[in-house]
């Protein structure tokens, strides 16, 4: 077996082994969060002081020595200036959600865990008003988006190489990988050379948390 071999080898190794990781703290915190109930008081239009109040009181605490980026300060030194970090599996940029940062007056929180690993919680919706004007508001949810970065702050911060998408339901107590919903078919399609990656984790777990050869790793 020839060396690069042998680091891309390793390098999935670790991949699998931090996704299971990230995957079984977020598993526990939202279990947690259902079942105190506490997610229950973060309802009604975004407010930035409650917003914090609830990451660093009832979240944060499931995470090891967790650094949380201040606020509206990219923690990313590589970014443009909007913090437009992300890359699609496709290689091409990607301006998902806007930047990527912590934000409590849209309900986001990006920290760094003791492991290296990066979270960026995305924790609320658009609503439209209830008038004429065709204006909406921010308002929170139950079920945030999750963007895990594996290694941090490093490259090459792209879907499905070290950044994997989950969702939470404070509902139900459980957290899934993006398009847990899809069909297989539809996994692999985005998973690839030509995709987004945004259901490159659920391809993973399906696969039997295994990097398979059709995997664009």
């Amino acid at each position: 077996m020839t060396i690069p071999t042998l680091i891309v080898n390793y390098q999935k190794k670790q991949t699998i082994s931090k996704l299971q990781k990230a995957n079984s703290i977020l598993s526990n915190m939202t279990m947690m969060l259902h079942s105190d109930g506490v997610y229950n008081s973060l309802s009604g239009v975004v407010n930035a002081d409650k917003s914090e109040a609830f990451y660093k009181n009832y979240v944060l605490k499931y995470f090891k020595s967790p650094q949380v980026s201040p606020d509206e300060v990219c923690a990313y030194p590589d970014s443009d200036v909007n913090c437009y970090i992300y890359k699609y599996a496709s290689g091409s940029n990607s301006l998902y959600s806007g930047a990527v940062h912590t934000k409590y007056s849209a309900s986001r929180v990006f920290f760094t865990t003791a492991d290296g690993i990066s979270y960026w919680f995305l924790n609320m919706h658009w609503v439209s008003n209830d008038d004429d004007s065709g204006e909406s508001h921010a308002e929170y949810t139950a079920n945030p988006e999750i963007f895990v970065d594996l290694n941090g702050i490093a490259g090459p911060n792209t879907f499905g190489k070290d950044v994997f998408r989950f969702r939470a339901d404070f509902g139900n107590g459980v957290v899934k990988a993006q398009c847990a919903d899809y069909t297989m078919d539809q996994i692999n399609e985005d998973c690839s050379t030509s995709g987004a990656g945004y259901c490159c984790a659920e391809k993973i777990r399906r696969d039997g948390w295994k990097i398979t050869d059709d995997y664009p790793f």
